[in-house]
C-alpha cells in the first residue's frame, strides 16, 4: 500500500479475507460501523458464508447454554469470557415490562409478557438484541403449552472445502405452536405471516393438557412430554410438512396429520426397574439428539436417546443408572447454606452442546458430566427460588453467525 492509501481502498476479496480473520463475531459485528461499504460487505450472503466456513475450518465451537422461562440465561464462556445474555427491550415506553420465555430455537426465543392469557408474542435474539412483534392468535385461552422451531440460517458440510457447500437459507421459515385443551392446535406460518387453527387432532385417548414440557426443536420437529394416570409419554409433531398433507375443513381449520403420540421408554416404570421413589424426568435435545432422563432423586440417572427416522419413536437406552456425585461442600461460597451433598437434587435440563451434561439444581445450579464424572458449578446462578419453573427451560445455541430476527 502507497503512504496515502487507506484500508478502504483494498479490494472487496481482501477486505473481507481480513475481517473474516478477526477473533471474535463481535469484532465482527462493530465493524459494520466503520462506513457504509463495510456494513453492506458483513451484511452480505458472500460475506456469513465466507465467515462461517472460516469457522468451520478452524473447528470453532459451538457454543449453547439455556434459559429459563423468567428470562435468565446460565452464563456461557467465549472467547472474551463470560458471556452475559439478555433479553431486549421491547417497549421503549415501558422498557421494565417482564418478558417470559415459552420458546427456542437456535439463538431465537420465543416471548410473551405473561405466563397466562397469552396474547402478545416476540421473537428475540439476545445477543444482536433485535426482535420481532407477531400477529395475536386468532383467540386467547388461560393455558396453552408453547413450541418454536426454524430452519437454521445457514446449511454446511462439515467433510467440505468448497465455498457452494454452505448456503444461506435468507427465507428461513418458522413455526410458532400453540397446543390447546379440546385437542386444537394454533400455528403461525412464516411464510403466510398468518395463524391457523387446527381442529381434531387426536392422538389416542390423550389431552394436551397433560403435557408438562415446553416444546423443544430438534431435527425439523417438535417434542413434548406428557404425563397421565397411565403413563407417560412424547409427542411429536412435525410443523413443516408440505401443504399437500395438510386437509382443509370449511376453509377455516387445517388438520394436522402428522401429529402423533408415543409412549416414552416404556421401562421407565417397570417393577424390573425396581424404582418404588418418585422419578423426575427431563426432555432436551443435544447436538441434534433428543434425550430424555429417568432422574431418581438423590440416587442415580438413566438416559435415553430417540432413534433417528424411526417411525415408531423408538428409544434406545444411552447410559443407565449412573451413580449420583457426591459434592464436596466446600463448593458453596456461603457456608451458612446446607452442604451440596446433603440436599435434594434435582436434574433440570441437558446442555444443547456438550456431549453427556446435564444441568442439575441443588440449592445452586450445577453442570455435571455424567460421562466423565465430573461437575462444575455454573457462575452466577443459584438455585430455583420459585421465581422459575422447572418444566420450561430452554435450549440456546449460539451459531458462527447470528441468526437474523425475521421480518413480517
Amino acid at each position: 500500500m502507497m503512504m496515502n492509501d487507506s484500508v478502504d481502498d483494498l479490494p472487496e476479496v481482501l477486505l473481507v479475507e481480513i475481517i473474516c480473520r478477526l477473533s471474535c463475531i463481535k469484532l465482527v459485528f462493530q465493524c459494520k460501523c466503520v462506513s457504509k461499504r463495510w456494513c453492506e460487505l458483513i451484511s452480505s450472503s458472500h460475506f456469513v458464508g465466507q465467515y462461517v466456513r472460516r469457522q468451520r475450518d478452524l473447528k470453532t465451537p459451538i457454543l449453547g447454554t439455556v434459559v429459563v422461562d423468567n428470562g435468565t440465561f446460565f452464563r456461557m464462556e467465549n472467547e472474551d469470557g463470560l458471556m452475559s445474555l439478555q433479553l431486549p427491550v421491547i417497549s421503549e415506553a415501558a422498557p421494565e415490562q417482564k418478558l417470559f420465555v415459552v420458546g427456542a430455537c437456535n439463538d431465537l426465543v420465543l416471548c410473551c409478557p405473561s405466563k397466562v392469557d397469552q396474547r402478545d408474542y416476540y421473537i428475540c435474539n439476545p445477543y444482536t438484541k433485535k426482535w420481532v412483534a407477531l400477529p395475536p392468535p386468532p383467540r386467547i385461552h388461560n393455558w396453552v403449552s408453547v413450541g418454536f422451531i426454524c430452519d437454521p440460517y445457514y446449511n454446511y458440510n462439515s467433510s467440505s472445502t468448497f465455498d457452494d457447500e454452505i448456503s444461506i437459507n435468507a427465507e428461513y421459515r418458522w413455526r410458532v405452536v400453540r397446543l390447546r385443551q379440546e385437542f386444537y392446535v394454533d400455528i403461525f406460518f412464516s411464510e403466510t405471516g398468518e395463524w391457523r387453527e387446527s381442529a381434531n387432532v387426536v392422538c389416542g385417548l390423550r389431552n394436551y393438557f397433560d403435557i408438562v414440557t415446553a416444546g423443544v426443536a430438534c431435527n425439523g420437529k417438535l417434542y413434548f412430554s406428557g404425563s397421565d394416570h397411565a403413563s407417560s409419554y412424547i409427542l411429536e409433531l412435525d410443523p413443516f410438512q408440505d401443504i399437500s398433507n395438510i386437509s382443509t375443513t370449511n376453509g377455516n381449520h387445517i388438520i394436522v396429520d402428522k401429529c402423533r403420540f408415543s409412549l416414552a421408554p416404556l421401562d421407565m416404570f417397570s417393577e424390573g426397574r425396581g424404582y418404588a421413589i418418585s422419578l423426575y424426568r427431563v426432555l432436551g435435545a443435544c447436538r441434534r439428539h433428543l434425550r430424555v432422563t429417568e432422574f431418581v432423586l438423590g440416587n442415580h440417572l438413566s438416559v435415553w436417546e430417540l432413534d433417528a427416522g424411526d417411525d415408531n419413536l423408538k428409544w434406545r437406552l444411552v447410559v443407565d443408572k449412573v451413580p449420583f456425585f457426591q459434592m464436596d461442600s466446600s463448593y458453596h461460597d456461603d457456608v451458612s447454606m446446607t452442604p451440596i451433598d446433603e440436599v435434594a437434587k434435582t436434574a433440570i435440563a441437558f446442555h444443547p452442546t456438550i456431549e453427556d451434561t446435564i444441568h442439575v439444581e441443588a440449592h445452586k445450579v450445577i453442570r455435571w458430566n455424567f460421562g466423565a464424572g465430573m461437575f462444575e458449578l455454573v457462575p452466577k446462578i443459584r438455585g430455583r427460588d420459585g421465581s422459575w419453573n422447572l418444566n420450561y427451560i430452554h435450549p440456546f445455541v449460539l451459531p458462527w453467525w447470528p441468526t437474523p430476527v425475521p421480518s413480517l
